[in-house]
Formats: structure tokens, C-alpha cells, sequence
């Protein structure tokens, strides 16, 4: 995605599910894939392949195989990209730290639309650079609660990562400063279709 784009505005999505069915669902919000993947093929699986589940749950360490597409079960879920996610706040602060912006705090920046759109490209582009992740590292919006954007090398429909360990090195060097990398729901989702249910589903 251009920097252009991942610097326009970034809006929040909010659950729109009624209540009785957020709260059941936030129970299983300490799943890990893990767990999801000990599921058996039952309808119950589905509950996890809800648009408000997938963007309420934190970043994924890995995430289960109902995330991946399939053929067999023509499964396309939504987007996925692995990476570090990054709040707005973390993003402009790191352009100040840099000196990358004319304003000196996250809050100066805020002010100014414009200001906050050459922050936000340039702290962009200098991660790029800084972290020697050119032709690497894209940016992706993140469809979360717990950034606004991603730092990301790969997605759930990879098949294979050109430059793999160059990668790896890069991801390395990136844990030390940003902790270690998680998967995202990416922001571009058609929100009128709030379920990837899984076809040939048992009850």
C-alpha cells in the first residue's frame, strides 16, 4: 500500500453486534490459535469468524488455521499481515524523536492535519530506511484496538517471502526496539459482510 494512503485518516471500527452477543464472544478472548485449532469442525468454529471477534481479539502470535484461505473448504477469509502495529501516538512520537516534524509532541501534531500527514510519511519512510527494509517492509491500517497501523512483511495469503532471511534479520533487529511482532486484521475490510463462516460445518 502507498504511504499516501496508510497516512489518510485512520477510523476507528466499532462493534455493531448487540450486546448479549459482544459480550459472549469477548469470553474467548484469551484464546490463543492454539486452542481455536483444538476445535472440532463443528458450528461452534464459526463463532471465531466473526468480523467484531476478529477485530476486538489482541494481535495474534500466530493465528489458527481458520485464518489461512483454503480451496477445499473455499475459504477466503479477510486480511491478515504479520508485523509490529503501531498506535497513532507511537507513530508521530517516533517523528518527533527523529526530528521528522516541525511539531515538537504528539499533541502539536494532532493539531494540524497537514502536519500530521507529513509526520506520519515521514516517520514512514525513514523506519524503511532506518531499519533497511526497502522493498521488505510495507504499511498496512490495521483493523484493531490495539494499533493503527502495521509494519508488515507478510499476510495470510503469502505462499513465499522473497529474501527470507534478509527478512528475518530486518524482523530481528525491529523486535528490540518495537517487542515482537504480531498479526494484524487489516483495515480494509468490507464491513456489510460481518462473517467468513466455514462451509460443511457439523452441529
Amino acid at each position: 500500500m502507498p504511504v499516501s494512503e496508510v497516512t489518510q485518516k485512520m477510523e476507528n471500527i466499532h462493534l455493531t453486534a448487540d450486546d448479549n452477543e459482544v459480550t459472549r464472544k469477548m469470553k474467548n478472548m484469551h484464546l490463543t490459535a492454539d486452542d481455536i485449532n483444538k476445535f472440532p469442525m463443528t458450528e461452534e468454529l464459526n463463532s471465531f469468524l466473526n468480523l467484531d471477534y476478529m477485530i476486538a481479539h489482541p494481535p495474534w502470535k500466530d493465528i489458527p488455521w481458520i485464518y489461512y484461505p483454503s480451496k477445499q473448504y473455499d475459504h477466503r477469509p479477510p486480511l491478515f499481515v504479520y508485523g509490529f502495529g503501531l498506535t497513532t501516538e507511537e507513530l508521530f512520537q517516533y517523528a518527533v524523536d527523529e526530528g521528522l516534524s516541525r511539531g515538537k509532541s504528539y499533541e502539536e501534531i494532532l493539531q494540524d492535519a497537514t502536519a500530521a500527514g507529513s509526520a506520519s510519511t515521514r516517520a514512514l519512510r525513514h523506519m524503511q530506511a532506518n531499519y533497511k527494509a526497502r522493498g521488505m517492509m510495507t504499511f498496512e491500517r490495521a483493523a484493531s484496538y490495539h494499533a493503527n497501523i502495521v509494519l508488515t512483511f507478510w499476510d495470510n495469503y503469502t505462499t513465499s517471502v522473497p529474501r527470507y532471511e534478509e527478512v528475518n534479520d530486518v524482523i530481528d533487529t525491529m523486535e528490540k526496539d518495537w517487542g515482537p511482532p504480531r498479526w494484524y486484521l487489516v483495515n480494509e475490510q468490507d464491513l456489510r459482510l460481518r462473517d467468513y463462516r466455514l462451509k460443511l460445518l457439523t452441529t
